[in-house]
């Protein structure tokens, strides 16, 4: 009888300690599989989160990438954070779900940010996408760039050439006016010729009173009066004309525009690039077939370049900046130029001659270079916008313009400018490169911003789209709550997971 009674509390001794072990194990075992499951809630929440990024990327505006290959989230018209919350709660749930309690934006960047860097990533990324960077060519070859180098220089040292000469006429006036007093009498040095010489300065002068677009424009040329709505552009062009009998005001025309490259320099593959990628996608006075939808202005690339809010403005002062580098590289040869040089001084002698002023004949003859220098200038310009090339250095086999020319020069845009003369040099497109190349990086990006917004607010559904408003790059930061699987062995655990993506 106490045998058996004292077996069965054996086994009973047995059965709790089995179901004590077992308890244990169950419980270990559920720990574990919690534990998993949290690491691979968190692992789905960022994939999740990623997943919705990625999503919101792939929402790009659609005319912008159509006409200019540019991806960004436009969120004109639309909550972006209820559109990414939407989207995490969609790849949320299952057997690895979580509950969402919030969903916020972060590292939101839009093309405009951090100096337009953004825009400038996709703009190079486009044109190597593209395969536009393996056939990029440069027309202009490395003796014409140290040339384009030392433009700024050479233009210093004509203005300062100017200058010296004007104060060594007042010199000279000085020192005749004194010798006059001295001997007491005065001593006529010249007379007056009955049909005194006529002065190619003064010429050129009323010939610009015509306006410079009238004199070197085709005359089937048709400028467009578009304008760009925006609160204020770039202003102080040259509304006025440069008059060649004034020092002050020839040297005041070189001194407007600085053609400085040390910023260029560093960045010029990255410029370059930037170019080719604008005469791919925009418009100038010259191109614009290749160019389909509608645009706001016409003459894009010259808007780029001076950023005047009308067409018209900006091709006039394309025209003049294009003019003033001629007219630097004109001089310049000019200076090289014996018998041109010759002629000069024979005519300024006899202009000062017939003013009675033999003192102003060193001025006057570098002021008959510069006002010749700029006619061969308009000579250029009336070939370059005839589709002809214009040689950066003239030679006394190019040079057009005679100094007989010059004084009987007229407003036919026609005259001398057959594209026979020119046949070889650089094109329209390559003078602006040239100026492209001296514009500030951040005024252009700017621009190009500018035109990009104007020109998709065209399409329809667009009209209030803006840069500012696009996104390059988009992030989000989800707060979720794990839900136990067995309830009572863990409890919820707040967490947050973070994501950000850009194109």
């Amino acid at each position: 009888m106490l045998s058996h009674k004292k077996c069965r509390q054996t086994a009973g001794q047995i059965t709790v300690f089995l179901a004590l072990c077992a308890g244990l194990v169950v419980t270990v075992i559920m720990a574990e599989i919690e534990s998993a499951r949290y690491s691979a809630v968190m692992s789905a929440q960022k994939t999740s989160a990623m997943l919705a990024c990625s999503s919101m990327l792939a929402e790009y505006n659609i005319p912008l990438f159509d006409q200019y290959g540019i991806f960004g989230v436009d969120s004109t018209g639309r909550d972006l954070t209820d559109a990414m919350k939407q989207k995490v709660l969609r790849n949320t749930g299952g057997f690895f779900g979580a509950d969402i309690s919030d969903v916020c934006l972060t590292d939101l960047c839009a093309l405009t940010d951090e100096n337009y860097d953004p825009l400038k990533k996709e703009i190079v990324q486009y044109m190597k996408t593209a395969g536009y960077i393996d056939v990029l060519k440069n027309s202009i070859n490395q003796a014409q760039e140290r040339q384009i180098g030392n433009m700024q220089y050479n233009k210093e040292q004509i203005s300062q050439k100017l200058k010296e000469d004007e104060v060594r006429s007042a010199k000279a006036k000085s020192t005749y006016e004194a010798n006059q007093t001295d001997t007491g009498e005065k001593t006529q040095v010249s007379v007056k010729p009955v049909n005194p010489p006529a002065d190619p300065r003064k010429t050129l002068n009323h010939l610009l009173r015509s306006g410079l677009l009238t004199i070197i424009l085709p005359a089937e040329f048709q400028i467009s009066d578009k304008k760009l709505e925006k609160p204020s552009g770039d202003s102080g062009y040259f509304s006025k004309n440069v008059d060649f009998t004034s020092v002050r005001s020839v040297t005041k025309r070189l001194e407007s525009v600085q053609f400085r490259l040390s910023d260029m320099i560093e960045e010029k593959g990255e410029d370059m690039i930037i170019y080719a990628y604008l005469q791919n996608k925009f418009k100038n006075a010259l191109h614009m077939d290749h160019v389909l939808h509608d645009t706001k202005l016409d003459y894009e690339m010259e808007y780029v370049i001076c950023g005047h809010l009308s067409d018209s403005a900006n091709l006039l002062d394309t025209a003049n900046r294009i003019a003033l580098v001629r007219t630097v590289f004109n001089f310049a040869y000019l200076l090289t130029d014996g018998a041109k040089t010759a002629s000069a001084h024979s005519l300024a002698a006899s202009i000062a001659a017939a003013l009675l002023m033999p003192w102003l004949e060193t001025v006057i003859y570098s002021l008959i270079l510069a006002a010749w220098a700029y006619g061969e200038a308009i000579m250029d310009l009336r070939a370059l916008f005839r589709g002809a090339k214009v040689p950066l250095v003239k030679n006394a086999s190019n040079w057009q313009l005679s100094l007989t020319g010059l004084t009987t020069m007229t407003a036919d845009s026609t005259a001398g400018s057959s594209r026979d003369n020119y046949q070889s040099g650089l094109s329209y497109d390559d003078y602006l490169m040239i100026l492209f190349m001296f514009s500030s990086q951040q005024k252009y990006l700017d621009r190009i911003s500018d035109l990009m917004e104007a020109n998709v607010a065209l399409e329809k559904g667009y009209e209030y789209f803006r840069m500012e408003d696009c996104y390059y790059g988009i992030g989000c930061i989800v707060e979720y709550k794990i839900i136990p699987l067995f309830s009572g062995f863990m409890v919820g655990q707040r967490q947050i997971c973070q994501w950000s993506e850009c194109y």
